[in-house]
């Protein structure tokens, strides 16, 4: 059965409330008309004690574990988790089968089975939604209104690229270094989505290569590259890295796109949106949208559709699909490693 109605204020639960888990202070404090933080969960106790001042929590409501105690102790309505990946799935069937709606941060899970692990305890997809809330860029958003509107004719190729520095996590690089798959799990999770969302189509893939240069700060899995193809036959080509060559440009994350159609060509540059490289009404900027920003739009998205009672953005059901396209990718790269030795 579906989780009962909201209460006007949702009892939330922030687990992981340092590193990325901040971003969500501000949003969770400008909704709090609809959201009242009642506990917060972090094994790290100066995140837990800031986070504790900021929400004006009792003792009793800092922990450095999520149980099923601490759930039921204040009536949880709702848990955001911003946790790293391989604690997701735990946190995730505890808050489920206490009743809690759930906000999780991606990739929903360490494994394509992780994540259906996740989706399935919950009463409906739906009752899970994923935190992919590079959606919410101005440009990427706009990208895909002008292809949903055709206005230049069909696509015939799509290019996106990325290069950032993963020192930038910090703090949480300590955790990350230690990923075999920092890219796609960290990064092209985020621009498969992305791609399946702005072109409104899914995605077979062709081919994928995984490899770790030789600067990176990785034990593997540096940079990645995979080809796919749209159900129309469109190619995709898409390239990323976290660990791209001392001195070379970086390419954020709200840039890299080229979607060449039948009559004029889109490009997406440092959060701007171009056509033919005249400028469209949204102009590049000099610094990405704060992710806090990006997480506010996507809990007030998440409001509206509770609210309404409709699927929320980005959901259990919805995010399967990017997960299992993220397998595919994952796969191939493996079985091209694999058919090269």
């Amino acid at each position: 059965m579906n989780p009962a109605p909201a209460s006007p204020r949702l009892n939330t639960v922030l687990v992981g409330v340092g590193g990325f888990g901040r971003t969500w202070w501000p949003s969770l404090t400008a909704h709090s008309d609809r959201i009242h933080v009642v506990a917060v969960v972090d094994p790290d106790a100066q995140a837990r004690d800031e986070a504790a001042r900021h929400f004006r929590l009792a003792p009793h409501a800092v922990r450095d574990l999520l149980d099923a105690a601490l759930l039921r102790d204040v009536g949880a309505e709702l848990v955001v988790d911003s946790s790293p990946p391989p604690y997701r799935r735990a946190h995730a069937l505890v808050s489920l089968a206490h009743g809690a709606r759930l906000i999780a941060a991606k990739p929903l899970g360490w494994s394509l089975k992780s994540a259906e692990d996740i989706v399935r305890a919950g009463p409906t997809p739906e009752s899970v939604t994923v935190v992919q809330q590079m959606r919410y860029f101005p440009c990427l958003r706009a990208l895909r209104e002008l292809l949903d509107e055709g206005r230049y004719g069909p696509v015939t190729s799509v290019s996106v690229e990325m290069a950032l520095d993963s020192h930038g996590w910090a703090p949480g690089m300590e955790w990350r270094v230690g990923m075999d798959h920092p890219v796609f799990l960290e990064a092209a999770i985020h621009h498969l989505d992305l791609l399946r969302h702005c072109l409104g189509t899914e995605l077979n893939v062709v081919g994928a290569a995984e490899w770790n240069p030789p600067w990176s700060p990785f034990p593997a899995g540096g940079a990645v590259a995979a080809l796919l193809r749209t159900g129309d036959g469109v190619p995709v080509h898409y390239e990323a890295t976290l660990a791209p060559r001392p001195g070379r440009a970086l390419v954020r994350f709200d840039s890299g796109w080229q979607v060449t159609c039948r009559d004029a060509t889109l490009t997406v540059v440092d959060g701007g949106l171009f056509v033919d490289g005249e400028p469209t009404g949204v102009p590049a900027t000099a610094a990405p949208v704060p992710l806090h920003d990006l997480n506010d739009r996507l809990l007030t998205d998440w409001l509206a559709a509770l609210d309404a009672g409709r699927p929320a953005p980005v959901n259990g059901r919805d995010n399967l699909v990017s997960m299992r396209l993220l397998d595919q990718v994952m796969r191939a790269a493996a079985d091209g490693a694999q058919a090269r030795t």
